[in-house]
């Protein structure tokens, strides 16, 4: 596939995220739903369908990437976060101009680690290889979220006061992670009752739909029709996180020995948005939640507009 095809089709499969974003868009901005209940959905998407999408696709398909370096991917989500998180403290210490440097350098360093990257697979992948991208993503959100709510948290606390919730490093996915392994591992999966498994199967299938009338709904709370929208700030957390960090790391996997789909996934992750909990992070623990909120908007919508870009230009580059 040449690049201008390969552009056509990764804009079909933005055009997919687009339209579904847009059903959550308009659910909340007509009240259909109210506002309220978009942190509802959330916990349920984030604590109850995404552990099920996590357990399910893990406990059947780990066969695919067992005798594989399967056990790097937390690695590789250490070295993306400090790549991103170095850089924007490099920009934000050079640039007197930028204000909220707390802010600032946690939209560049977390991006939309697992929702976003689940959907584009399921846009973009072969059938062949798809399941084994999906446990690629897990694998990797085992180190993502301890890093969010441990060092995410701190970066919004004056003087990086906030304590550590250990709570929140047991959180559901990483629970459901750690127990699709164990059963993976153990080959334990023919002792769960079939009809069990498929429950949570049918449960899991609901993620990406929930998921994005969740950040369709976000879209809607942080950018009003009255809000001053940060366009400098904006653009320059964008350029660093869907333009500089992408292109540093394609460079990097140029040189990389390891398998192209997990080059591919690696790609895809650097190209991602920054994270839908950030402004709610924020707003915990003394950041600018408004600021983090519109520039998350901005950064997500420019996203749809860069990606495609670099898939294609992956694609050329790698192929």
């Amino acid at each position: 596939m040449d690049f201008f095809e390969s552009l056509k089709a990764n804009f079909a499969a933005v055009a997919q995220i687009v339209v579904l974003g847009g059903f959550g868009f308009y659910i909340i901005k007509n009240g259909i739903l109210g506002q309220c209940c978009l942190k509802t959905i959330s916990n349920l998407v984030t604590d109850f369908a995404l552990p099920c999408f996590v357990f399910s696709n893990i406990a059947a398909n780990f066969h695919q990437v067992r005798g594989s370096a399967w056990h790097m991917f937390p690695v590789y989500c250490l070295m993306m976060l400090a790549a991103g998180a170095g850089m924007a403290a490099v920009v934000a210490g050079l640039d007197k101009g930028i204000e909220r440097k707390r802010e600032f350098v946690a939209m560049a360093t977390f991006q939309n680690s697992g929702f976003l990257p689940i959907i584009l697979i399921g846009a973009l992948a072969p059938p062949e290889i798809k399941d084994k991208l999906f446990i690629y993503v897990f694998l990797y959100l085992l180190a993502y979220n301890p890093v969010l709510f441990t060092l995410g948290e701190k970066l919004f606390s004056a003087g990086g006061a906030a304590k550590i919730s250990w709570k929140s490093l047991l959180n559901p996915t990483t629970v459901a992670t750690v127990a699709g392994l164990a059963v993976a591992l153990a080959d334990a999966g023919s002792l769960i009752p079939r009809f069990l498994f498929r429950s949570i199967q049918m449960m899991g299938e609901t993620t990406i739909p929930l998921s994005m009338v969740v950040i369709g709904g976000i879209i809607v709370a942080n950018y009003g029709s009255g809000a001053v929208f940060p366009w400098r700030y904006a653009a320059k957390a964008g350029a660093l996180k869907l333009v500089a960090l992408p292109l540093a790391t394609f460079a990097a996997l140029k040189f990389a020995d390891i398998a192209p789909d997990v080059k591919f996934f690696l790609a895809l992750e650097s190209m991602m948005p920054s994270a839908v909990l950030l402004p709610l992070l924020a707003g915990k623990y003394g950041g600018d939640e408004a600021l983090a909120g519109r520039t998350l908007f901005g950064v997500t919508v420019a996203s749809l507009l860069t990606a495609p870009f670099l898939l294609a230009a992956f694609g050329a580059a790698f192929n």
